[in-house]
């Protein structure tokens, strides 16, 4: 069995059982390669959950304490100047994190304290505050998945409902622009774009955006027609 990403971001959330989570702790176990793969999963994972949860205030700061200082003992700590050091046991340099993941981590990570991560809109597809126009706009609101050929200028890859009930849908540019819209208003808004080379399969920084957003699976094709007769509502 290949073990995808969306596999490795299922198990990491506790979302395979069975023969697949059997499938994949076999494949970590014996393929190096899919090891790492995990590995940079959960870093991915580790800083979106820390850009999330960390750093918030719920109310004002506590004034400083103002209590008496403490009456100290000269004598005291005198002698505990005089008592031998204990020793500080050297832990061994942690395996080193391929640097892949961790630029797909902190840009995921800063992704999520302001809710978009994404490059400099590409120019005709998306606007400046991240709503899909043109092209983009069309295709996400009237294109199958089914309906698409392989001369396709943008195609889209798969559609979910979003944690929120919105519909999502991931999608690819001829000129290397991916990433993720859900629907919005009467619009689609893009929640996560990246740049780079074209490939055929969703990059590890996609399906961790898909991965945030959904706790389901993509739906199959009739699904998703009904979901466009009736307006992706």
């Amino acid at each position: 069995m290949k073990i995808t990403d969306e596999m490795l971001v299922a198990y990491l959330k506790g979302g395979l059982a069975g023969e697949d989570r059997a499938a994949v702790e076999a494949a970590v176990a014996a393929d190096p390669e899919v090891a790492e793969r995990l590995r940079g999963h959960r870093v991915i994972g580790d800083l979106m959950h820390g850009a999330l949860s960390g750093g918030r205030v719920d109310g004002p700061e506590a004034p400083p304490s103002r209590a008496a200082a403490p009456v100290v003992s000269l004598q005291a700590a005198r002698a505990r100047r005089a008592e031998p050091k204990p020793k500080v046991a050297i832990k061994p340099p942690a395996r080193p994190i391929d640097p892949r993941w961790l630029t797909i981590g902190l840009s995921l990570a800063a992704g999520a304290v302001i809710g978009l991560f994404v490059p400099r809109p590409e120019s005709g597809l998306m606007t400046g505050r991240m709503e899909a126009t043109g092209p983009l706009a069309a295709t996400l609101q009237t294109r199958l998945a089914a309906e698409q050929g392989e001369e396709a200028s943008i195609r889209i890859g798969r559609s979910f409902r979003s944690k929120t009930g919105a519909w999502c849908r991931t999608f690819s540019a001829r000129d290397s622009l991916a990433g993720v819209a859900c629907r919005e208003g009467d619009g689609w808004r893009v929640r996560m774009a990246e740049t780079g080379p074209a490939t055929s399969q969703p990059s590890a920084a996609v399906l961790a955006a898909v991965g945030g957003l959904t706790d389901g699976k993509p739906v199959d094709s009739a699904a998703e027609t009904r979901a466009r007769a009736s307006g992706w509502r």
